[in-house]
C-alpha cells in the first residue's frame, strides 16, 4: 500500500508494460479497509500516520477502516492511486462494498460507499484513466445506485459464480442467478428511460477451458461468452490460461466476438420473451441488442435449463427445448434480414412474419446477428 509498503511483492510495473504491449490491460484488487498493522506507518510524503485516519472500526480479519470526514483520508487515497497509476494500472476491483456485499459476521462497516467516492476522487485527481469496479452484489436501491453511477464504471450484480469447494470452476445455478440479476438491472434501466452508464460486472468468464476444468459444457461456455458480451459486462478471464482448448481460444479471441462486444457496448441486451416480447424471467428466453440506425442487431436465444434455485423462473422442460421468437416480438422492423451465427458463421434469412428459432440443450444458447437487407 502507498506510503508504508517498501515495494510490491511482484514487479507490477514490468507486468503492466508486458500486458500493454499485447494490447491487454492490468487490474488490481483491493478492499475499503487496510491491515491495522499499518497504524504507525506514515502517508507517503508526509509525517501523518495512517492510523490517525482510522474510524475505530476493525473487522475480524484485522482490517481497519477509514474516517471519511478526516481530510487526510483522501490524502491517503490520493497517494495510493498515484502509486498505482505510476505502475500502469488500468482497473481497480474494490471488493466488499456495502451495503449489499455478502459479508456475514465479519465486522465490516454497514456502509462503505464513501470508499468508492474516495477512490473516484483520487483517480480524477491523478488523471489516469483507471476503471473502478465495485463488488459484490452491491445494493442497487437509491441513494446507493446514484453513488455508484457517479463514482464507478461498473458494479457486480450478484455473488461470485465460481464454486470454491468444487474441483471445477463453476456451475449453472450461479450462472442462472447472475443472468437473473442482470435481467432485473437492465429492466430497471429501460423503465427509467436511462442509457446504461454503470456497466454490469457478471464476474469472471470461465469459458477458456474444457468441461473437466470449467465445470460447464461447450454449449454452456458459448452461453456464458455470448451473454457476457451482450450484457456489456466486464470481460475478466477467470480461466486457467495454461489449459486453453480450441473452443476457449475462439471464444476469447475471435473477431466476431470483438465486433459483438463493441456493438453491445452501445446496445446492451434486453429481454424479449418468445410469444409476447415481454421481459419476465423465463427458462426459454430471447434477448435483443439494438437495433442500430442501420438496422443491425444481435439476438441471443437461450435455454437456461432447469431452474436450480435462483433463476426466478418456472422450469418448463428438461433437456432440449425449442426457442422461437418472431421479428415482431423482437421489435425488428425491417422487411428482410440476413442472419449469421456469431460463433459458427452459418447464414440464413428471415422476412416479415418470420421467426428466429433454435433447439437448445440445458444451458445452451445461439448468438445471432440479424442484419437488415430491406427496410420499410
Amino acid at each position: 500500500m502507498a506510503g508504508w509498503c517498501i515495494k510490491p511483492l511482484y514487479d507490477i510495473p514490468t507486468l503492466a508494460d508486458y500486458l500493454h504491449g499485447l494490447g491487454l490491460q492490468l487490474g488490481l484488487y483491493n478492499q475499503p479497509g487496510i491491515p491495522c498493522e499499518a497504524t504507525n506507518k506514515t502517508i507517503y510524503g508526509t509525517d501523518i500516520t495512517v492510523g490517525s485516519t482510522f474510524s475505530g472500526v476493525e473487522d475480524v480479519n484485522g482490517y481497519c477502516y477509514f474516517d471519511y470526514d478526516n481530510a487526510n483520508t483522501q490524502l491517503y487515497h490520493n497517494t495510493l492511486i498515484d502509486l498505482w497509476a505510476s505502475w500502469g494500472v488500468d482497473m481497480i476491483k474494490l471488493d466488499y462494498i456495502t451495503p449489499g456485499s455478502s459479508t456475514g459476521n465479519q465486522g465490516y462497516p454497514s456502509n462503505t460507499s464513501a470508499s468508492a467516492i474516495a477512490y473516484h476522487q483520487a483517480i480524477a485527481n491523478n488523471g489516469r484513466a483507471i476503471r473502478l469496479d465495485l463488488s459484490s452484489n452491491v445494493c442497487r436501491h437509491e441513494p446507493y445506485l446514484g453513488i455508484w453511477t457517479a463514482n464507478a464504471e461498473s458494479i457486480r450484480l450478484a455473488v461470485d459464480i465460481n464454486s470454491y469447494v468444487a474441483s471445477v470452476f463453476v456451475g449453472m445455478w450461479r450462472i442462472q442467478q447472475t443472468i437473473e440479476e442482470y435481467r432485473q438491472y437492465i429492466n430497471y434501466q429501460v423503465a427509467a428511460g436511462k442509457r446504461m452508464s454503470l456497466r454490469p460486472d457478471l464476474d469472471d468468464l470461465f469459458v477458456a477451458n474444457p468441461a473437466s476444468v470449467s465445470g460447464v459444457t461447450d454449449g454452456q461456455r458459448i452461453t456464458l461468452m455470448s451473454f457476457w458480451l451482450g450484457a456489456s459486462s466486464n470481460l475478466l478471464l477467470g480461466s486457467d490460461m495454461t489449459n486453453i482448448d480450441d473452443l476457449g481460444r475462439k471464444l476469447i479471441t475471435s473477431k466476431a466476438g470483438m465486433t459483438a462486444a463493441k456493438f453491445c457496448n452501445s446496445y446492451p441486451l434486453q429481454p424479449r420473451n418468445p410469444g409476447t416480447g415481454s421481459n419476465q424471467a423465463l427458462q426459454l428466453q430471447a434477448w435483443l441488442s439494438g437495433p442500430s440506425g442501420s438496422g443491425e442487431a444481435y439476438v441471443l436465444l437461450t435455454n437456461l435449463g432447469e431452474n436450480l434455485g435462483h433463476g426466478d423462473y418456472t422450469t418448463v422442460t428438461t433437456g432440449s427445448g425449442n426457442v422461437s421468437v418472431s421479428l415482431t416480438e423482437l421489435g425488428l422492423a425491417g422487411s428482410q434480414y440476413t442472419v449469421e451465427d456469431v460463433w459458427l458463421g452459418n447464414k440464413s434469412s428471415v422476412a416479415t412474419g418470420g421467426s428466429l428459432s433454435a433447439t437448445l440443450g440445458d444451458g445452451e444458447a445461439q448468438f445471432l446477428v440479424p442484419a437488415a437487407i430491406f427496410r420499410p
